[in-house]
């Protein structure tokens, strides 16, 4: 777990989220097309250790000291994202997602040659117990 954007591994965890289209640079995080600056806002993103992909990474970045444990509080309502975005010193909620499942025996890239505007994104095929086959797609 890390603290705050000078945290010394505050570049390690992100790099970990390059493929998530996630980047940190000019005291702005990035995260797909949208910019948050950190002056205004608190963030939480999660990662999966490298090292040991059972276990999570989480990345805590806070406008101010007193925000982080008012996200300590809060975190719990939501468990099943992976990344949040709060704004302001009430930490209103302002954008939250999940990472598309990329590396899993269940999950496997489509590629469909005969149809060219398929290839403008990328599609995942995920079997999960809940349900049979679902496709997701995500913006290359």
């Amino acid at each position: 777990m890390g603290i705050g954007h000078g945290y010394r591994f505050s570049q390690p965890a992100l790099s970990l989220l390059e493929s998530q289209k996630v980047s940190y640079q000019a005291n702005t995080l990035q995260i797909a097309q949208q910019h948050y600056h950190q002056a205004e806002h608190a963030i939480v993103l999660t990662a999966r250790q490298p090292e040991n992909a059972d276990k999570t990474l989480l990345w805590v970045a806070a406008h101010h000291s007193s925000a982080i444990a008012e996200l300590a509080r809060k975190l719990p309502h939501y468990r099943k994202y992976s990344f949040l975005v709060f704004k302001g010193d009430e930490l209103t909620n302002i954008d939250k997602g999940q990472w598309p499942i990329t590396q899993s025996p269940l999950t496997q890239k489509i590629h469909q040659q005969d149809d060219p505007s398929f290839g403008l994104r990328t599609h995942w095929l995920t079997v999960t117990p809940s349900c049979p086959c679902r496709i997701t797609s995500t913006v290359v």
